[in-house]
């Protein structure tokens, strides 16, 4: 990579405007360059960038305002840290361990994108744009969330009957993310590994849909007609409010978070014990118990703004999620860490870049292909 190319990169990175690829290409080129015994001449001269930068950095990531006593702050200085991989080897915490590196593979493992696949009725999958953030149901056709055509007529949607009711299952691998509006106008973020089931049009006096994994919702007031979203051991009842449920499939816990407005949440297998909470609290339900407490919202819905966001998050969960992000296996060979983290950092980084950070909690690791070996 010439010093202008880099130059170019280098700016985008800073205004947050590079893309996902743009970003690897950048990391990659850090990495090979520190196994590397000396800076070239070119690199070299990048060295006068390092201050200015730094500062710019510093002022973006908000360093002197969040988080000053956060356990592992390196999460939020990571996020930071990122834009100056490419300057020096000797920059802020990428020199501790540098021995120690993992190898990775030249092609980088990236974060995840918009990826989703929706399943008509009859069977039929289609894989959605990657240029796309989502889709939108309409009375006889479904589009791209820019008004753009998905190739689907009325009568390929409802199998030339236009008065069927068909189901449609909207489906994000790991390492994918997808938006649906739908057909009342509420609106549905799925994050990764995550799936959707709903109808191509709510008739009647009832809106009920189905999901598994993760969804943040932000439901259309139709007082008339309330919302019912059924996941893993819980059905939750609104009229028009935000809220997230994660109820990926093998969690103990299924966890619905309150934005705005008041939801009602009843345990599958005792929906007598069915609570009411406010903004600002969290049910998780563990088989038929059901349990209320005060969060931090943003902790749990800043996978939809693009971010990790963990709050003495165990180790275990942290992973999982990054895991999820990144299309990877983890295998533990020993006991899980018991190390609990806590900051929050942009999910736009590549897999090195966390994998970096981890090891400044001084957790051993090594990658084979794609999967994340815990030592």
């Amino acid at each position: 990579m010439t010093r202008q190319e880099a130059k170019i990169l280098l700016d985008k990175y800073v205004q947050g405007t590079a893309t996902v690829d743009e970003r690897a290409r950048l990391e990659q080129w850090y990495h090979r360059e520190q196994e590397k015994q000396h800076l070239s001449e070119d690199e070299a001269d990048f060295l006068f960038l390092k201050d200015i930068i730094w500062k710019r950095t510093l002022t973006r990531a908000g360093l002197r305002r969040r988080y000053p006593k956060a356990r592992h702050l390196w999460i939020r200085l990571g996020a930071a840290a990122a834009i100056l991989l490419c300057l020096s080897v000797s920059l802020y915490f990428f020199v501790i361990n540098s021995d120690q590196r993992t190898e990775v593979a030249s092609s980088e493992i990236v974060p995840g994108t918009n990826r989703a696949t929706l399943t008509l009725a009859d069977g039929r999958t289609i894989s959605l744009s990657e240029s796309q953030t989502g889709i939108v149901i309409g009375d006889r056709n479904i589009k791209y969330a820019d008004g753009s055509p998905l190739g689907l007529s009325p009568g390929e949607l409802n199998n030339g009957v236009l008065a069927e009711i068909e189901e449609l299952v909207l489906t994000t691998p790991k390492g994918g993310t997808y938006q649906v509006t739908l057909s009342d106008g509420s609106r549905v973020w799925l994050n990764a590994a995550s799936t959707i089931r709903y109808p191509s049009r709510f008739v009647g006096n009832k809106r009920a849909v189905e999901i598994s994994g993760e969804a943040y919702f932000a439901v259309k007031s139709d007082k008339t007609r309330p919302f019912k979203v059924t996941s893993d051991g819980q059905t939750v009842e609104v009229l028009g409010t935000e809220f997230n449920i994660s109820a990926y499939n093998g969690n103990a816990e299924t966890r619905t978070t309150l934005v705005e407005g008041s939801v009602r949440v009843a345990p599958t297998s005792d929906p007598s014990s069915e609570v009411t909470i406010l903004p600002g609290e969290q049910s998780v339900i563990r088989g038929a118990q059901i349990d209320v407490a005060e969060v931090e919202p943003e902790q749990y819905i800043a996978w939809k703004s693009g971010k990790f966001f963990f709050k003495n998050t165990s180790f275990q969960d942290m992973i999982a999620e990054v895991a999820r992000w990144y299309d990877i296996e983890v295998v533990y060979e020993d006991k899980v860490p018991a190390t609990t983290f806590s900051g929050d950092m942009k999910r736009s980084v590549s897999l090195m870049t966390v994998l970096d950070m981890l090891k400044i909690s001084n957790i051993p690791f090594r990658i084979e292909g794609k999967k994340l070996i815990i030592e």
